[in-house]
Formats: C-alpha cells, sequence, structure tokens
C-alpha cells in the first residue's frame, strides 16, 4: 500500500473490501452477486443497513471490524478462505471484479466515496492519484510502494496518466484526432466514425456481449399485459436499427436475452421476422387480442448522445406502422437513470427506456443478466418484471455447479422469459476505441476497456 510507512496487502485488506460493498452510505452495484453466495455476508448486510445513509465514517469502521462475516476468514495475512452457501461456478469471476479489490484500514478513516476519502485514496497499484480530481481532471502518477516483481500482469511503462472526465464520445474523438489526448478508457468510438474507417489500425474493436434493448415498464397498466410486450417485439424492424447505428460491421439483431457471449445463449425463433424487419400486421393482432384494436401511444426515453437519437427515431417509425404512436423524450445520462430508478419524485411516468447492458464478466456471465435485471426484485430490475417461472430458473441456475447442465438451464429461463417480454432485444455488437499513433503495446483489459497499464508512446 501506499502509506508511510507502506505495507504489504494482507487477506483482512481483501475481506474488508467484500464486506464493505453494502456500506449504507456508498454501497457497491455488484454487493447482491456476493451476498447470495457467501455465507453470513446477506445477514452482515442486513445488520449494516440499520446504520442507515446518514452514518458517520467512524460507525461503518466500528460496524466492519466488530461484526464477522461467517463465510470470511482469514488464517494468516497471505489467505483468505471464502465459504459458500451452496456452489457457484461463476464465483472466480465474481472475486475478479473490481468490486471485490482490497481495502486497507487506512481508507476507513474517511466516509465512502467522499471527497475527503478521495483526496486520501491509497493505492495498491502501479499507479496513485497525484493530483485529486478537481473539477474534470485527475493525475495519476507512479506509486513508488509498487514492485513490479509482484504485479506479472501490469507494466506501468508510462510516468504519469492525465486524466479528462466530462467528456462526450464525439468530443472525445475529436481531441484524440487533434492530438489533444491518447484514448479513452470508458467513451467508444462514434459508431459513425468505426463504419466510415473499415481496418484503421488506430481503432481497436472488441466483441462486448453487451445488449441494447428497450426496457418496459411492466408496472404501467399497458404494458403489464404480456401480449402488448409481445406486440412491441413483432412491431420492431431492427433492420433499420442496426442500420442507423452503423449497419452489420458494429451490430447484430438478437431475439433474446442473453447474447451470444454468455453461457446458455440459444438462437431463437421467436420474434424473427423477414429480413428482422418487424411484422407489424402480426403485432396488430397481437394488441387487438390485448384490447387494444385501436393501437395504443407510448412514450419512449433515451439517452441524448451517440446514437441513441437515430435509434429512438428508428423505432418510433417501426412502431408507427403497428398502429403505436411513439412520444420521444429525449434526456441526459443522469436523468434517463433518475427517471428508470424512480429516484426523482418530478419524474414522468415512463414507458419505454431505450438502454445498454454489459455482462459483468464473459462466459458464464448469466447471473450478470438474469440475477440482476429480470429476477423479482432484483437491484437493477428498473422494470419491474416479475416471473414465478423465470424465478424459478434463476434459482435452478445459479445452484447448478455443472457448466453445460447450467447452460442448458439458462436457454430454458431465456426462452420463458421472452415467451412474456421484460424488454425487446435490439442488438448486440462491438465496442470499438480509437487510440492516436504514438500509443504502442496496445491491450484489452478483462472488463473489454483499454488497458493504460500496459501501454508506452512512441516519441513524437
Amino acid at each position: 500500500w501506499d502509506l508511510t510507512p507502506s505495507r504489504a496487502v494482507t487477506s483482512s485488506d481483501f475481506a474488508r473490501g467484500i464486506k464493505r460493498q453494502c456500506n449504507p452510505v456508498a454501497g457497491g452495484v455488484y454487493a447482491s452477486y456476493f451476498t447470495e453466495v457467501i455465507a453470513g455476508l446477506a445477514e452482515f448486510c442486513a445488520g449494516f443497513s440499520a446504520l442507515t445513509a446518514k452514518a458517520t465514517a467512524n460507525q461503518i469502521s466500528a460496524y466492519m471490524e466488530t461484526h464477522v462475516v461467517a463465510g470470511l476468514a482469514t488464517p494468516n495475512d497471505r489467505t483468505l478462505v471464502v465459504t459458500l452457501k451452496a456452489p457457484a461456478a461463476d464465483f472466480l469471476n465474481m472475486m475478479a471484479l473490481t468490486a471485490a479489490s482490497a481495502v486497507p484500514v487506512e481508507s476507513m478513516a474517511y466516509l465512502p466515496g467522499s471527497p475527503a476519502f478521495r483526496a486520501n485514496f491509497v493505492s495498491d497499484g502501479p499507479y496513485k492519484v497525484g493530483v485529486p480530481l478537481n473539477g474534470a481532471t485527475m493525475t495519476l502518477v507512479r506509486n513508488p510502494a509498487w514492485l513490479a516483481t509482484s504485479d506479472p500482469i501490469r507494466k506501468a511503462y508510462v510516468d504519469q496518466v492525465d486524466i479528462a472526465l466530462g467528456r462526450t464520445e464525439a468530443s472525445a474523438e475529436a481531441e484524440i484526432a487533434a492530438g489533444l489526448a491518447d484514448f479513452t478508457t470508458d467513451l467508444p468510438t462514434p459508431v459513425a466514425t468505426v463504419a466510415a474507417h473499415p481496418g484503421d489500425p488506430l481503432i481497436d474493436s472488441v466483441t462486448d456481449g453487451a445488449t441494447t434493448y428497450l426496457l418496459l415498464n411492466a408496472a404501467s397498466p399497458v404494458l403489464s399485459k404480456s401480449a402488448v410486450r409481445q406486440a412491441l417485439n413483432l412491431a420492431t424492424d431492427k433492420a433499420a436499427v442496426v442500420r442507423v447505428t452503423g449497419g452489420p460491421s458494429v451490430a447484430q439483431p438478437v431475439n433474446t436475452i442473453l447474447t451470444p457471449q454468455i453461457l446458455g445463449y440459444r438462437p431463437s425463433s421467436r420474434y424473427v421476422t423477414p429480413a428482422d424487419a418487424g411484422d407489424p400486421a402480426a403485432a396488430v393482432a397481437l394488441l387487438g387480442q390485448a384490447g387494444f384494436p385501436k393501437g395504443l401511444a407510448l412514450r419512449l426515453a433515451y439517452a441524448d448522445s451517440g446514437a441513441n437519437p437515430l435509434i429512438a427515431q428508428a423505432v418510433r417509425d417501426s412502431w408507427r406502422a403497428a398502429g403505436i404512436s411513439v412520444t420521444l423524450v429525449p434526456l441526459d445520462a443522469p436523468g434517463l437513470q433518475a427517471l428508470v430508478s424512480n429516484r426523482s419524485r418530478r419524474a414522468p411516468t415512463w414507458d419505454v427506456v431505450l438502454t445498454r447492458w454489459p455482462p459483468s464478466w464473459y462466459g458464464d456471465a448469466a447471473r450478470t443478466f438474469f440475477a440482476m435485471l429480470l429476477r423479482t426484485g432484483a437491484p437493477a430490475n428498473n422494470g419491474r418484471y416479475s416471473n414465478p417461472a423465470v424465478d424459478a430458473l434463476i434459482k435452478l441456475a445459479l445452484a447448478e455447479p455443472d457448466a453445460n447442465r447450467a447452460a442448458d438451464i439458462w436457454s430454458r429461463a431465456d426462452a420463458a422469459a421472452m415467451a412474456d417480454p421484460p424488454w425487446v432485444p435490439l442488438f448486440t455488437g462491438r465496442t470499438s476505441f480509437s487510440r492516436s499513433p504514438r500509443v504502442q503495446g496496445w491491450a484489452w483489459n478483462g472488463l473489454g476497456y483499454p488497458d493504460y497499464t500496459r501501454v508506452w508512446l512512441r516519441a513524437s
């Protein structure tokens, strides 16, 4: 750790990192992954929540240091023993998430996520915070406590990393093209740029396993009817959506919950239409059966950035052919998140939201779709979807230690969900990132983003 004096990272630091995920002030989005599988963690977190969001740093630290988790043991400084409630084939993937990172006891003096915490951030990696976040900039410098001999993955060739925040995809691309930036870590290259420069050696793409979809509010009187949600799936011209997204080189239509990169994916003929152009006549018939023979009116909210406006317009135009009137509601990203999560009391009632969900890891990652998005009461189940048959299959799949048998169960869960669809799957595709000509050693990390700890710069 970058402390004075420096000290080694210990197993207790890793146990603390897992326990801190469910702190009531700034809890981690992935906490439910861990509470579901680690013995005693759910009970620990339930007690933690009693502190409320007004808890102080001292209260949080005291609770964590005086309450044990039955499934976490540290027999020595180099050994963490984790006891699971039941077999979990994807547990090692969870432990590779940044959410499971070690947390030094020294950091517990500050409230998680607070300005004081960020100003006193302690690093165990090759870089540390040199200049804390100040508006829209932050600087990382070498961590003198880091030993290259202890870290065979990260090379740390560059001496300093200057980070600029608050950019859009378009503005970041413009800065790279002008030589003012080298690359981005979380802003993909605009799809129009990718489509216009096929084979460009300075644009790297990765199949991301994410799904872009239309989230349907199952709690609304209209969309609570399964036949209406089925009709929306049939009415959607996915070929038009792919075209405005950049074409088949960057997006492929999907009709399932899971994407091809995820264990349990099986192609489905449900909602497949000629040339993926939608079937408005079939949609009209379903709407009539649901009690809407004259069509209906819906609000479609979306983040007003990237290709989202064009996708929303393509959906609106295709639904019009099925008698569905769509009012487009462009929002900034925070406004959209507040809308679907009900954190904004003034947010208008919503029907449909254009959104995207990437897996938390690849391969055996169906948990990150079903348990997070579709299980009744799940933390990110913003569509308020509830299907007992799907819930039962999720439970069965999570308890199955054999990967092949689990894949079959996930496939059945996918089919059951799409028979009573929670959303309209649109496409999966590739995420691309641009870089300047001087960047060498380009590599992807395990989460589908460029890894700045492994690049070096060619002299201009």
